[in-house]
Formats: C-alpha cells, sequence, structure tokens
C-alpha cells in the first residue's frame, strides 16, 4: 500500500502518438502509427501455406460458403496473479527468485541471458502455483524486481493487484476471420480456404508463444475432415493492447470454429442433417496425415460423435425443441466434433521434446520422484505417484513428487500443452524401470533366488515360489549399509538405486517436408462435445441447460482429475463466451479494472456436465496416453454458437461471433429483425 501511494505523486510526461487498437487498421498504419521503429510495419508474422489446386476446387464445386468469423479479445484468469522475490547475493554473483511460473528451469535460462549471471548460480522457486493456463509461460515481471535486487543488494517483492493484471496482463484470442468451404451437393468438403487476423496486442517480443495460438488456428483448421485441398494466410499484428499469450486452447478452439461454423452452413444451405455432413467428411482410417503436416496416430473420432448421439438422445431433444417453441421458447443443441493436439514441441525455443525424472530411493524405502513438469494445479502429485507406485510396487504413500525448484529437478520445459502424461510419465517410466531391475538383480541375491523369481507389492519384496519375503526398506538398508552395494549389485548395470530417466516422442518431425509441413505436436487426443441451451430472446440471456462431452486421451491415469481437468477447461470456455471480455476505447484505455466488470465465472455459471470417455491407447507414449488438458476448451465455445444458432433458427439469426454477452446477441437479433 505504501508503493502504491508512492507511486501515485509520480508525474510522467507523455508524448501522444496514434493509437492502434483494431488489428485490420494497424496493418495498414503508417509512420509513427508503426509501434516498433527498426519494423516495416505492424504484421509481425505472415504466414502462408498451400496444398492443391483451390481456384478449380472452388469452381467446380456445388456450394461456396464464406464466413466472417469472430473471437473477441479475453484471456487467463489464474487465482493467484504474477508475483515474484529476488534476492541477489553481490558477494557469491548468486541469485535466487521465487515466482509463480509454468516454466521455472526456462525462467533460470532467460534470467542467466539478460542479467550475466551464470545460470549455476540462480535458482529459481516456482513451489505450488496458483493456475496458469498458459499466462504463465512468460518471462517479463521478473526481469524488474531482480534488476531492482541487483542495484540495492536486498531481497526485493513484486507482486499485482488484480487490477493491473486485467489492464497489464495477457490478452488471448482476438481473432478476426474468414472461412471459405467448398462442397459438392451431397455434402462434401472439397476444398477449405482460410485467413485470420490476430491481434498480438504491444508484443513485439513474442511472449511464449502467443504467436502459436493463431497458426494453431491456421494449420489445424481442417480438423478431423477428410481435406486435400487446403490455403491458408495468418497474420499476426501488433497493436497499442496489453500483450498478448499462450491460453489454454491455444488456437485449436479457432481451428475448430473455423471449420464447424462453415460445416453447419452448408448443411443449412443443401438441407442436410448438421450431424449427417459431419459423419459425412469424418476420417474413415488411420494414421492420417493433416494437410499442413500432423498426423493423427489414431482416434475414435466417429465412434465419439456417434456415442454422443445415443447420449445426448438427439431425436427426443428435437422434439422438446419443437415442443418449446409453441410456447415460445428458444431451446437449441449441437454436436461438435473436435481434435486435441498435445505435447507441443517448437524449434528455435526452448520448448523442446523431452522431459527427464530423477528417481531416489532412500534408505528407508521412500521414493523421491524429481520433476521439471511445473505443478500448477494439475495434479501430478497424485497422478505422478500412482505412475510410480504401479511400476516400482511401492506403497504409494512412500512416494514424495518434488517440482519447482531448479537446484534440486532435472531440466524441463515445464508444464503446457498436456506435456505431463506423455513426456513426464514416459521419462518415469523409463527411470523406475531401470531402479526395478537393479532390486531384482539386489533382492534376488539376498532371498537367493533368480531375479525372474522377485516380486513386489506394497513395498514387500517377495519370491513367487517359496513367498521368502523383505519389505524395500530392508532391501535398502541392505544395499546402502550391509552387506552393501558392491555385493547385493555386483551383477547391475550400476550400483545405485537413483536413475535418471528420459521421454524423447518420436512422433515429432522438426524437418520439414517437401510442402513445408512438420510435426510439432505428437498426439492427438480426440472427442465430441454437445450442448444444450436455452435463449430468451428479449434479453439476450442465455442458458446453458447441459453439456454433454465423450473424450479420448488415450490411457486415462486418474479419471477423478481428467473429470477435473475438463470440466474446469469446458466452464473457462463458458466464461469466455458468455461472460469475459478484455475491452478498449478508441483511445487505447482499458475498460475493464476488476473481476466484476471482466466478467469472471463462478460456480454459478457452470451447467451440469455429463462425460463419458473412450480410449485408444496412442502407440507412442510408455502408458497409451495422449494428454487431456485442453479439450475442454476446444469444442466449447463453438458448440454454444452453434446451439444458440439453433435455438434462434425461426428468427433467421446467424452466430458468428464468439462474443454472445447479452448485449451482443441482442444486437444480433436486432440487426437480424431489420433485414
Amino acid at each position: 500500500y505504501t508503493a502504491e501511494d508512492a507511486a501515485s505523486l509520480i508525474r510522467v510526461e507523455y508524448e501522444e502518438l496514434p493509437v492502434n487498437v483494431k488489428a485490420e487498421d494497424s496493418i495498414n498504419a503508417e509512420n509513427n502509427a508503426i509501434l516498433y521503429e527498426n519494423w516495416k510495419n505492424n504484421v509481425q508474422v505472415d504466414y502462408n501455406f498451400s496444398h492443391g489446386d483451390l481456384q478449380n476446387a472452388f469452381a467446380e464445386s456445388d456450394l461456396i460458403i464464406e464466413e466472417e468469423i469472430l473471437s473477441h479479445r479475453y484471456g487467463a484468469m489464474p487465482l493467484e496473479t504474477r508475483v515474484v522475490r529476488a534476492n541477489y547475493d553481490s558477494a557469491d554473483e548468486s541469485l535466487i527468485v521465487q515466482t509463480s511460473s509454468q516454466v521455472p528451469h526456462q525462467t533460470r535460462l532467460y534470467l542467466a541471458k539478460v542479467f550475466g549471471i551464470k545460470e549455476s548460480k540462480i535458482q529459481v522457486i516456482a513451489g505450488d502455483v496458483g493456475g496458469g493456463f498458459g499466462s504463465k509461460l512468460s518471462v517479463d515481471a521478473e526481469f524488474m524486481p531482480v534488476l531492482a535486487s541487483v542495484k540495492i543488494g536486498r531481497p526485493v517483492r513484486w507482486f499485482e493487484s488484480r487490477s493491473e493484471w486485467i489492464h497489464a496482463g495477457f490478452g488471448a484470442r482476438d481473432y478476426k476471420t474468414k472461412s471459405k468451404g467448398a462442397f459438392s451437393r451431397d455434402g462434401k468438403l472439397i476444398a477449405l480456404e482460410t485467413d485470420i487476423i490476430a491481434d498480438m496486442g504491444c508484443d513485439g517480443a513474442e511472449r511464449a508463444c502467443g504467436l502459436g495460438m493463431p497458426l494453431n488456428g491456421g494449420n489445424f483448421a481442417p480438423g478431423p475432415y477428410k481435406c486435400e485441398i487446403y490455403r491458408t494466410r495468418v497474420r499476426c499484428v501488433v497493436t497499442n493492447k496489453a500483450p498478448y499469450n499462450a491460453y489454454r486452447g491455444f488456437g485449436k478452439d479457432l481451428a475448430n470454429m473455423l471449420i464447424e461454423r462453415v460445416l453447419d452452413q452448408a448443411a443449412d444451405k443443401l438441407e442436410i442433417d448438421p450431424l449427417e455432413i459431419r459423419k459425412i467428411n469424418l476420417l474413415t482410417s488411420y494414421p492420417h496425415n493433416i494437410v499442413t503436416g500432423s498426423i493423427l496416430e489414431n482416434g475414435t473420432q466417429r465412434e465419439s460423435l456417434e456415442l454422443l448421439e445415443k447420449i445426448m438422445n438427439v431425436k427426443q431433444l428435437r422434439k422438446l425443441q419443437a415442443k418449446n417453441l409453441e410456447n415460445g421458447k428458444f431451446t437449441g443443441f449441437s454436436l461438435i466434433p473436435y481434435i486435441e493436439p498435445a505435447g507441443a514441441t517448437f524449434p528455435g525455443s526452448a520448448f523442446q521434446n523431452y522431459e527427464s525424472v530423477n528417481i531416489r530411493i532412500a534408505s528407508d524405502g521412500t521414493v523421491q520422484v524429481m520433476t521439471g513438469i511445473q505443478n500448477i494445479g494439475q495434479g501430478i502429485e497424485t497422478a505422478y505417484s500412482q505412475v510410480a507406485s504401479d511400476i516400482l510396487g511401492c506403497r504409494i504413500e512412500d512416494i514424495k513428487m518434488i517440482w519447482g525448484d531448479t537446484n534440486s529437478t532435472p531440466w524441463g520445459s515445464g508444464t503446457f500443452s498436456s506435456r505431463g502424461s506423455m513426456f513426464a510419465v514416459g521419462a518415469m517410466a523409463n527411470a523406475s524401470k531401470k531402479i526395478l531391475n537393479r532390486i531384482n538383480i539386489g533382492a534376488a541375491s539376498l532371498l537367493k533366488v533368480k531375479p525372474d523369481d522377485i516380486r513386489i507389492r506394497e513395498s514387500i519384496i517377495y519370491n513367487v515360489k517359496n513367498q521368502n519375503k523383505m519389505s524395500l526398506a530392508e532391501f535398502a538398508y541392505a544395499f546402502y549399509v550391509n552387506p552393501g552395494a558392491e555385493i547385493i549389485l555386483k551383477d547391475a548395470d550400476a550400483p545405485s538405486l537413483e536413475a535418471l530417466g528420459t521421454y524423447r516422442h518420436p512422433a515429432v518431425n522438426w524437418s520439414p517436408d517437401s510442402k513445408g509441413a512438420a510435426q510439432f505436436y505428437p498426439a492427438h487426443s480426440n472427442g465430441a462435445e454437445g450442448a444444450l441451451v436455452e435463449v430468451n430472446s428479449e434479453t439476450g440471456e442465455i442458458e446453458i441447460k447441459k453439456i454433454w462431452m465423450v473424450a479420448d486421451h488415450g490411457t486415462v491415469l486418474n479419471p477423478i482429475i481428467l473429470k477435473g481437468q475438463i470440466t474446469g477447461g469446458i466452464v473457462q470456455q463458458i466464461g469466455g463466451t458468455l461472460y469475459e471480455k478484455l475491452d478498449y476505447d478508441k483511445h487505447g484505455k482499458p475498460l475493464q479494472s476488476n473481476l466484476k466488470e471482466y466478467g469472471f465465472p463462478t460456480i454459478w455459471a457452470a451447467p451440469e456436465i455429463e462425460i463419458h470417455h473412450l480410449e485408444t491407447k496412442s502407440p507412442s507414449t510408455e502408458i497409451g496416453a495422449k494428454g487431456g488438458g485442453e479439450d475442454g476448451c476446444i469444442a466449447t465455445s463453438t458448440a454454444i454458437m452453434a446451439a444458440v444458432e439453433d435455438a434462434l433458427r425461426p428468427l433467421g439469426v446467424k452466430i458468428m461471433s464468439s462474443d454472445l454477452s447479452p448485449k451482443n446477441l441482442i444486437k444480433l437479433i436486432t440487426e437480424n429483425s431489420k433485414k
């Protein structure tokens, strides 16, 4: 509070410059309206991809659907804002930084680069982090308190208020897009074209793959459908808004919106059931190479949609819709397939194609598991302990998970893109098997049997032939003290109960093919989401009656944790669609200052959510897991948009904006009534 009072006494003289608050205007800005003097214009990236003869495909098609689709600006809103404590020791030239981060090892790397401090003398401690959702992949705020600590030689702490997070924190989404599809008379998608303009805010330095969101939107727009003729253009444009950053869904939500909204319009024009047009175009075989490069290894896309149709009882919902309409109620529903590309790895960045885990068994038989994956509330202390317990045969309560300290954990890229269940679990399995093999050899020596006769369950090592047994604690003491490792592990690969395991995903390919395509996402969960809504046409209020989800994430590590992940993602996206918004006036001033003005969803915003699972194991990961941290955020906005359009079909209202606040919906209804 004292610091805030002091800050209010500071007076700053500003030179007024032109303001860019619309990306499409910023593209054409000239002279002093260009944000960065050494740039030629305000376009940060202009990415183009094309495959196939689009001109001929559109010329010969029976139907062309072209829509402008808008996704408004909002972003992650973790309960813990950014907070940093820096302590520089000038005598030792060492630095300790405590920070709320998803990427502690990356943070250490960048701090070393910026301040010229040896990386080995920097310790970054993240501990428990109160939510991230992509917004804490950045390393930026950390520099200020570190610089201050270096200058004054004392510990410095900085944290931000909620208003500061809303004003200067990270925006996301904010796309103005065009999607154009060519169809045959029987509903087959012949060609697709997308054009994306993304408002990056003042993000000239590119923070933590914010660029990746619109690029993913363009690259994954063909989705789980057969589409070999495709073109996309993605322009990332800087403006005078607050910075842009990663947010859960990471452009895959945009990709879903671009294809699914076009399919619904085609179904309407061709008088084909919306569900049927999707079945016509869904993939029929795997593996499938998306035209832009990624390989969908396997999946249950069609099965997920058909199961969702059965669970929702579509025929009954149509009867309910007709009955409600007779009583003046506008009810609608939708069924939307989706894919969740997961396990992101990017060349030219610290987002690598590997993770490492170190496992150590102590002399009392307890187990330490040290991972570079960061805990941000996703339950790694439970899920990872389960995996280690299953492989090693130890009691789950004997396992201690360690994360978030660069001095004690192996280097890791951090937590993002559902990497934990693939990369960290793969590394953990690798390390566990090394140690398990040594335990089998050592226990066989002590129990006078063959290693193949050794089993471990609930931290008890026993001989399957005569049931002689010993505890894991007794074995560990024998290893460390009496008779010692050199005796009981003389035939093992190493006299150690500690092992570093590493997992590298074999499906990643950073070498572009002849089309310029590569594979940065090695796994692809899939599923289908359904929404049932009721719309008040006079107030613009949307009541989401129910959400259904059929999801396939490969092997499920922990059903309860996965349910929490999916539920959280769905509610986040409901918030982004119905309530949340980051607005600016024409002078670039942010119009929201607190959660009430921003529109943060509470538990009361959550409808009934019903989740079902199918399982297609990944052929590449150690236990068949594909990841499942984002799929609640991928199809939810699209499903709500489609369901609202279905409800308002008698009024002829088309929904092509993700902003479904009452104010915006009433505007759409009013505009349609004037036609």
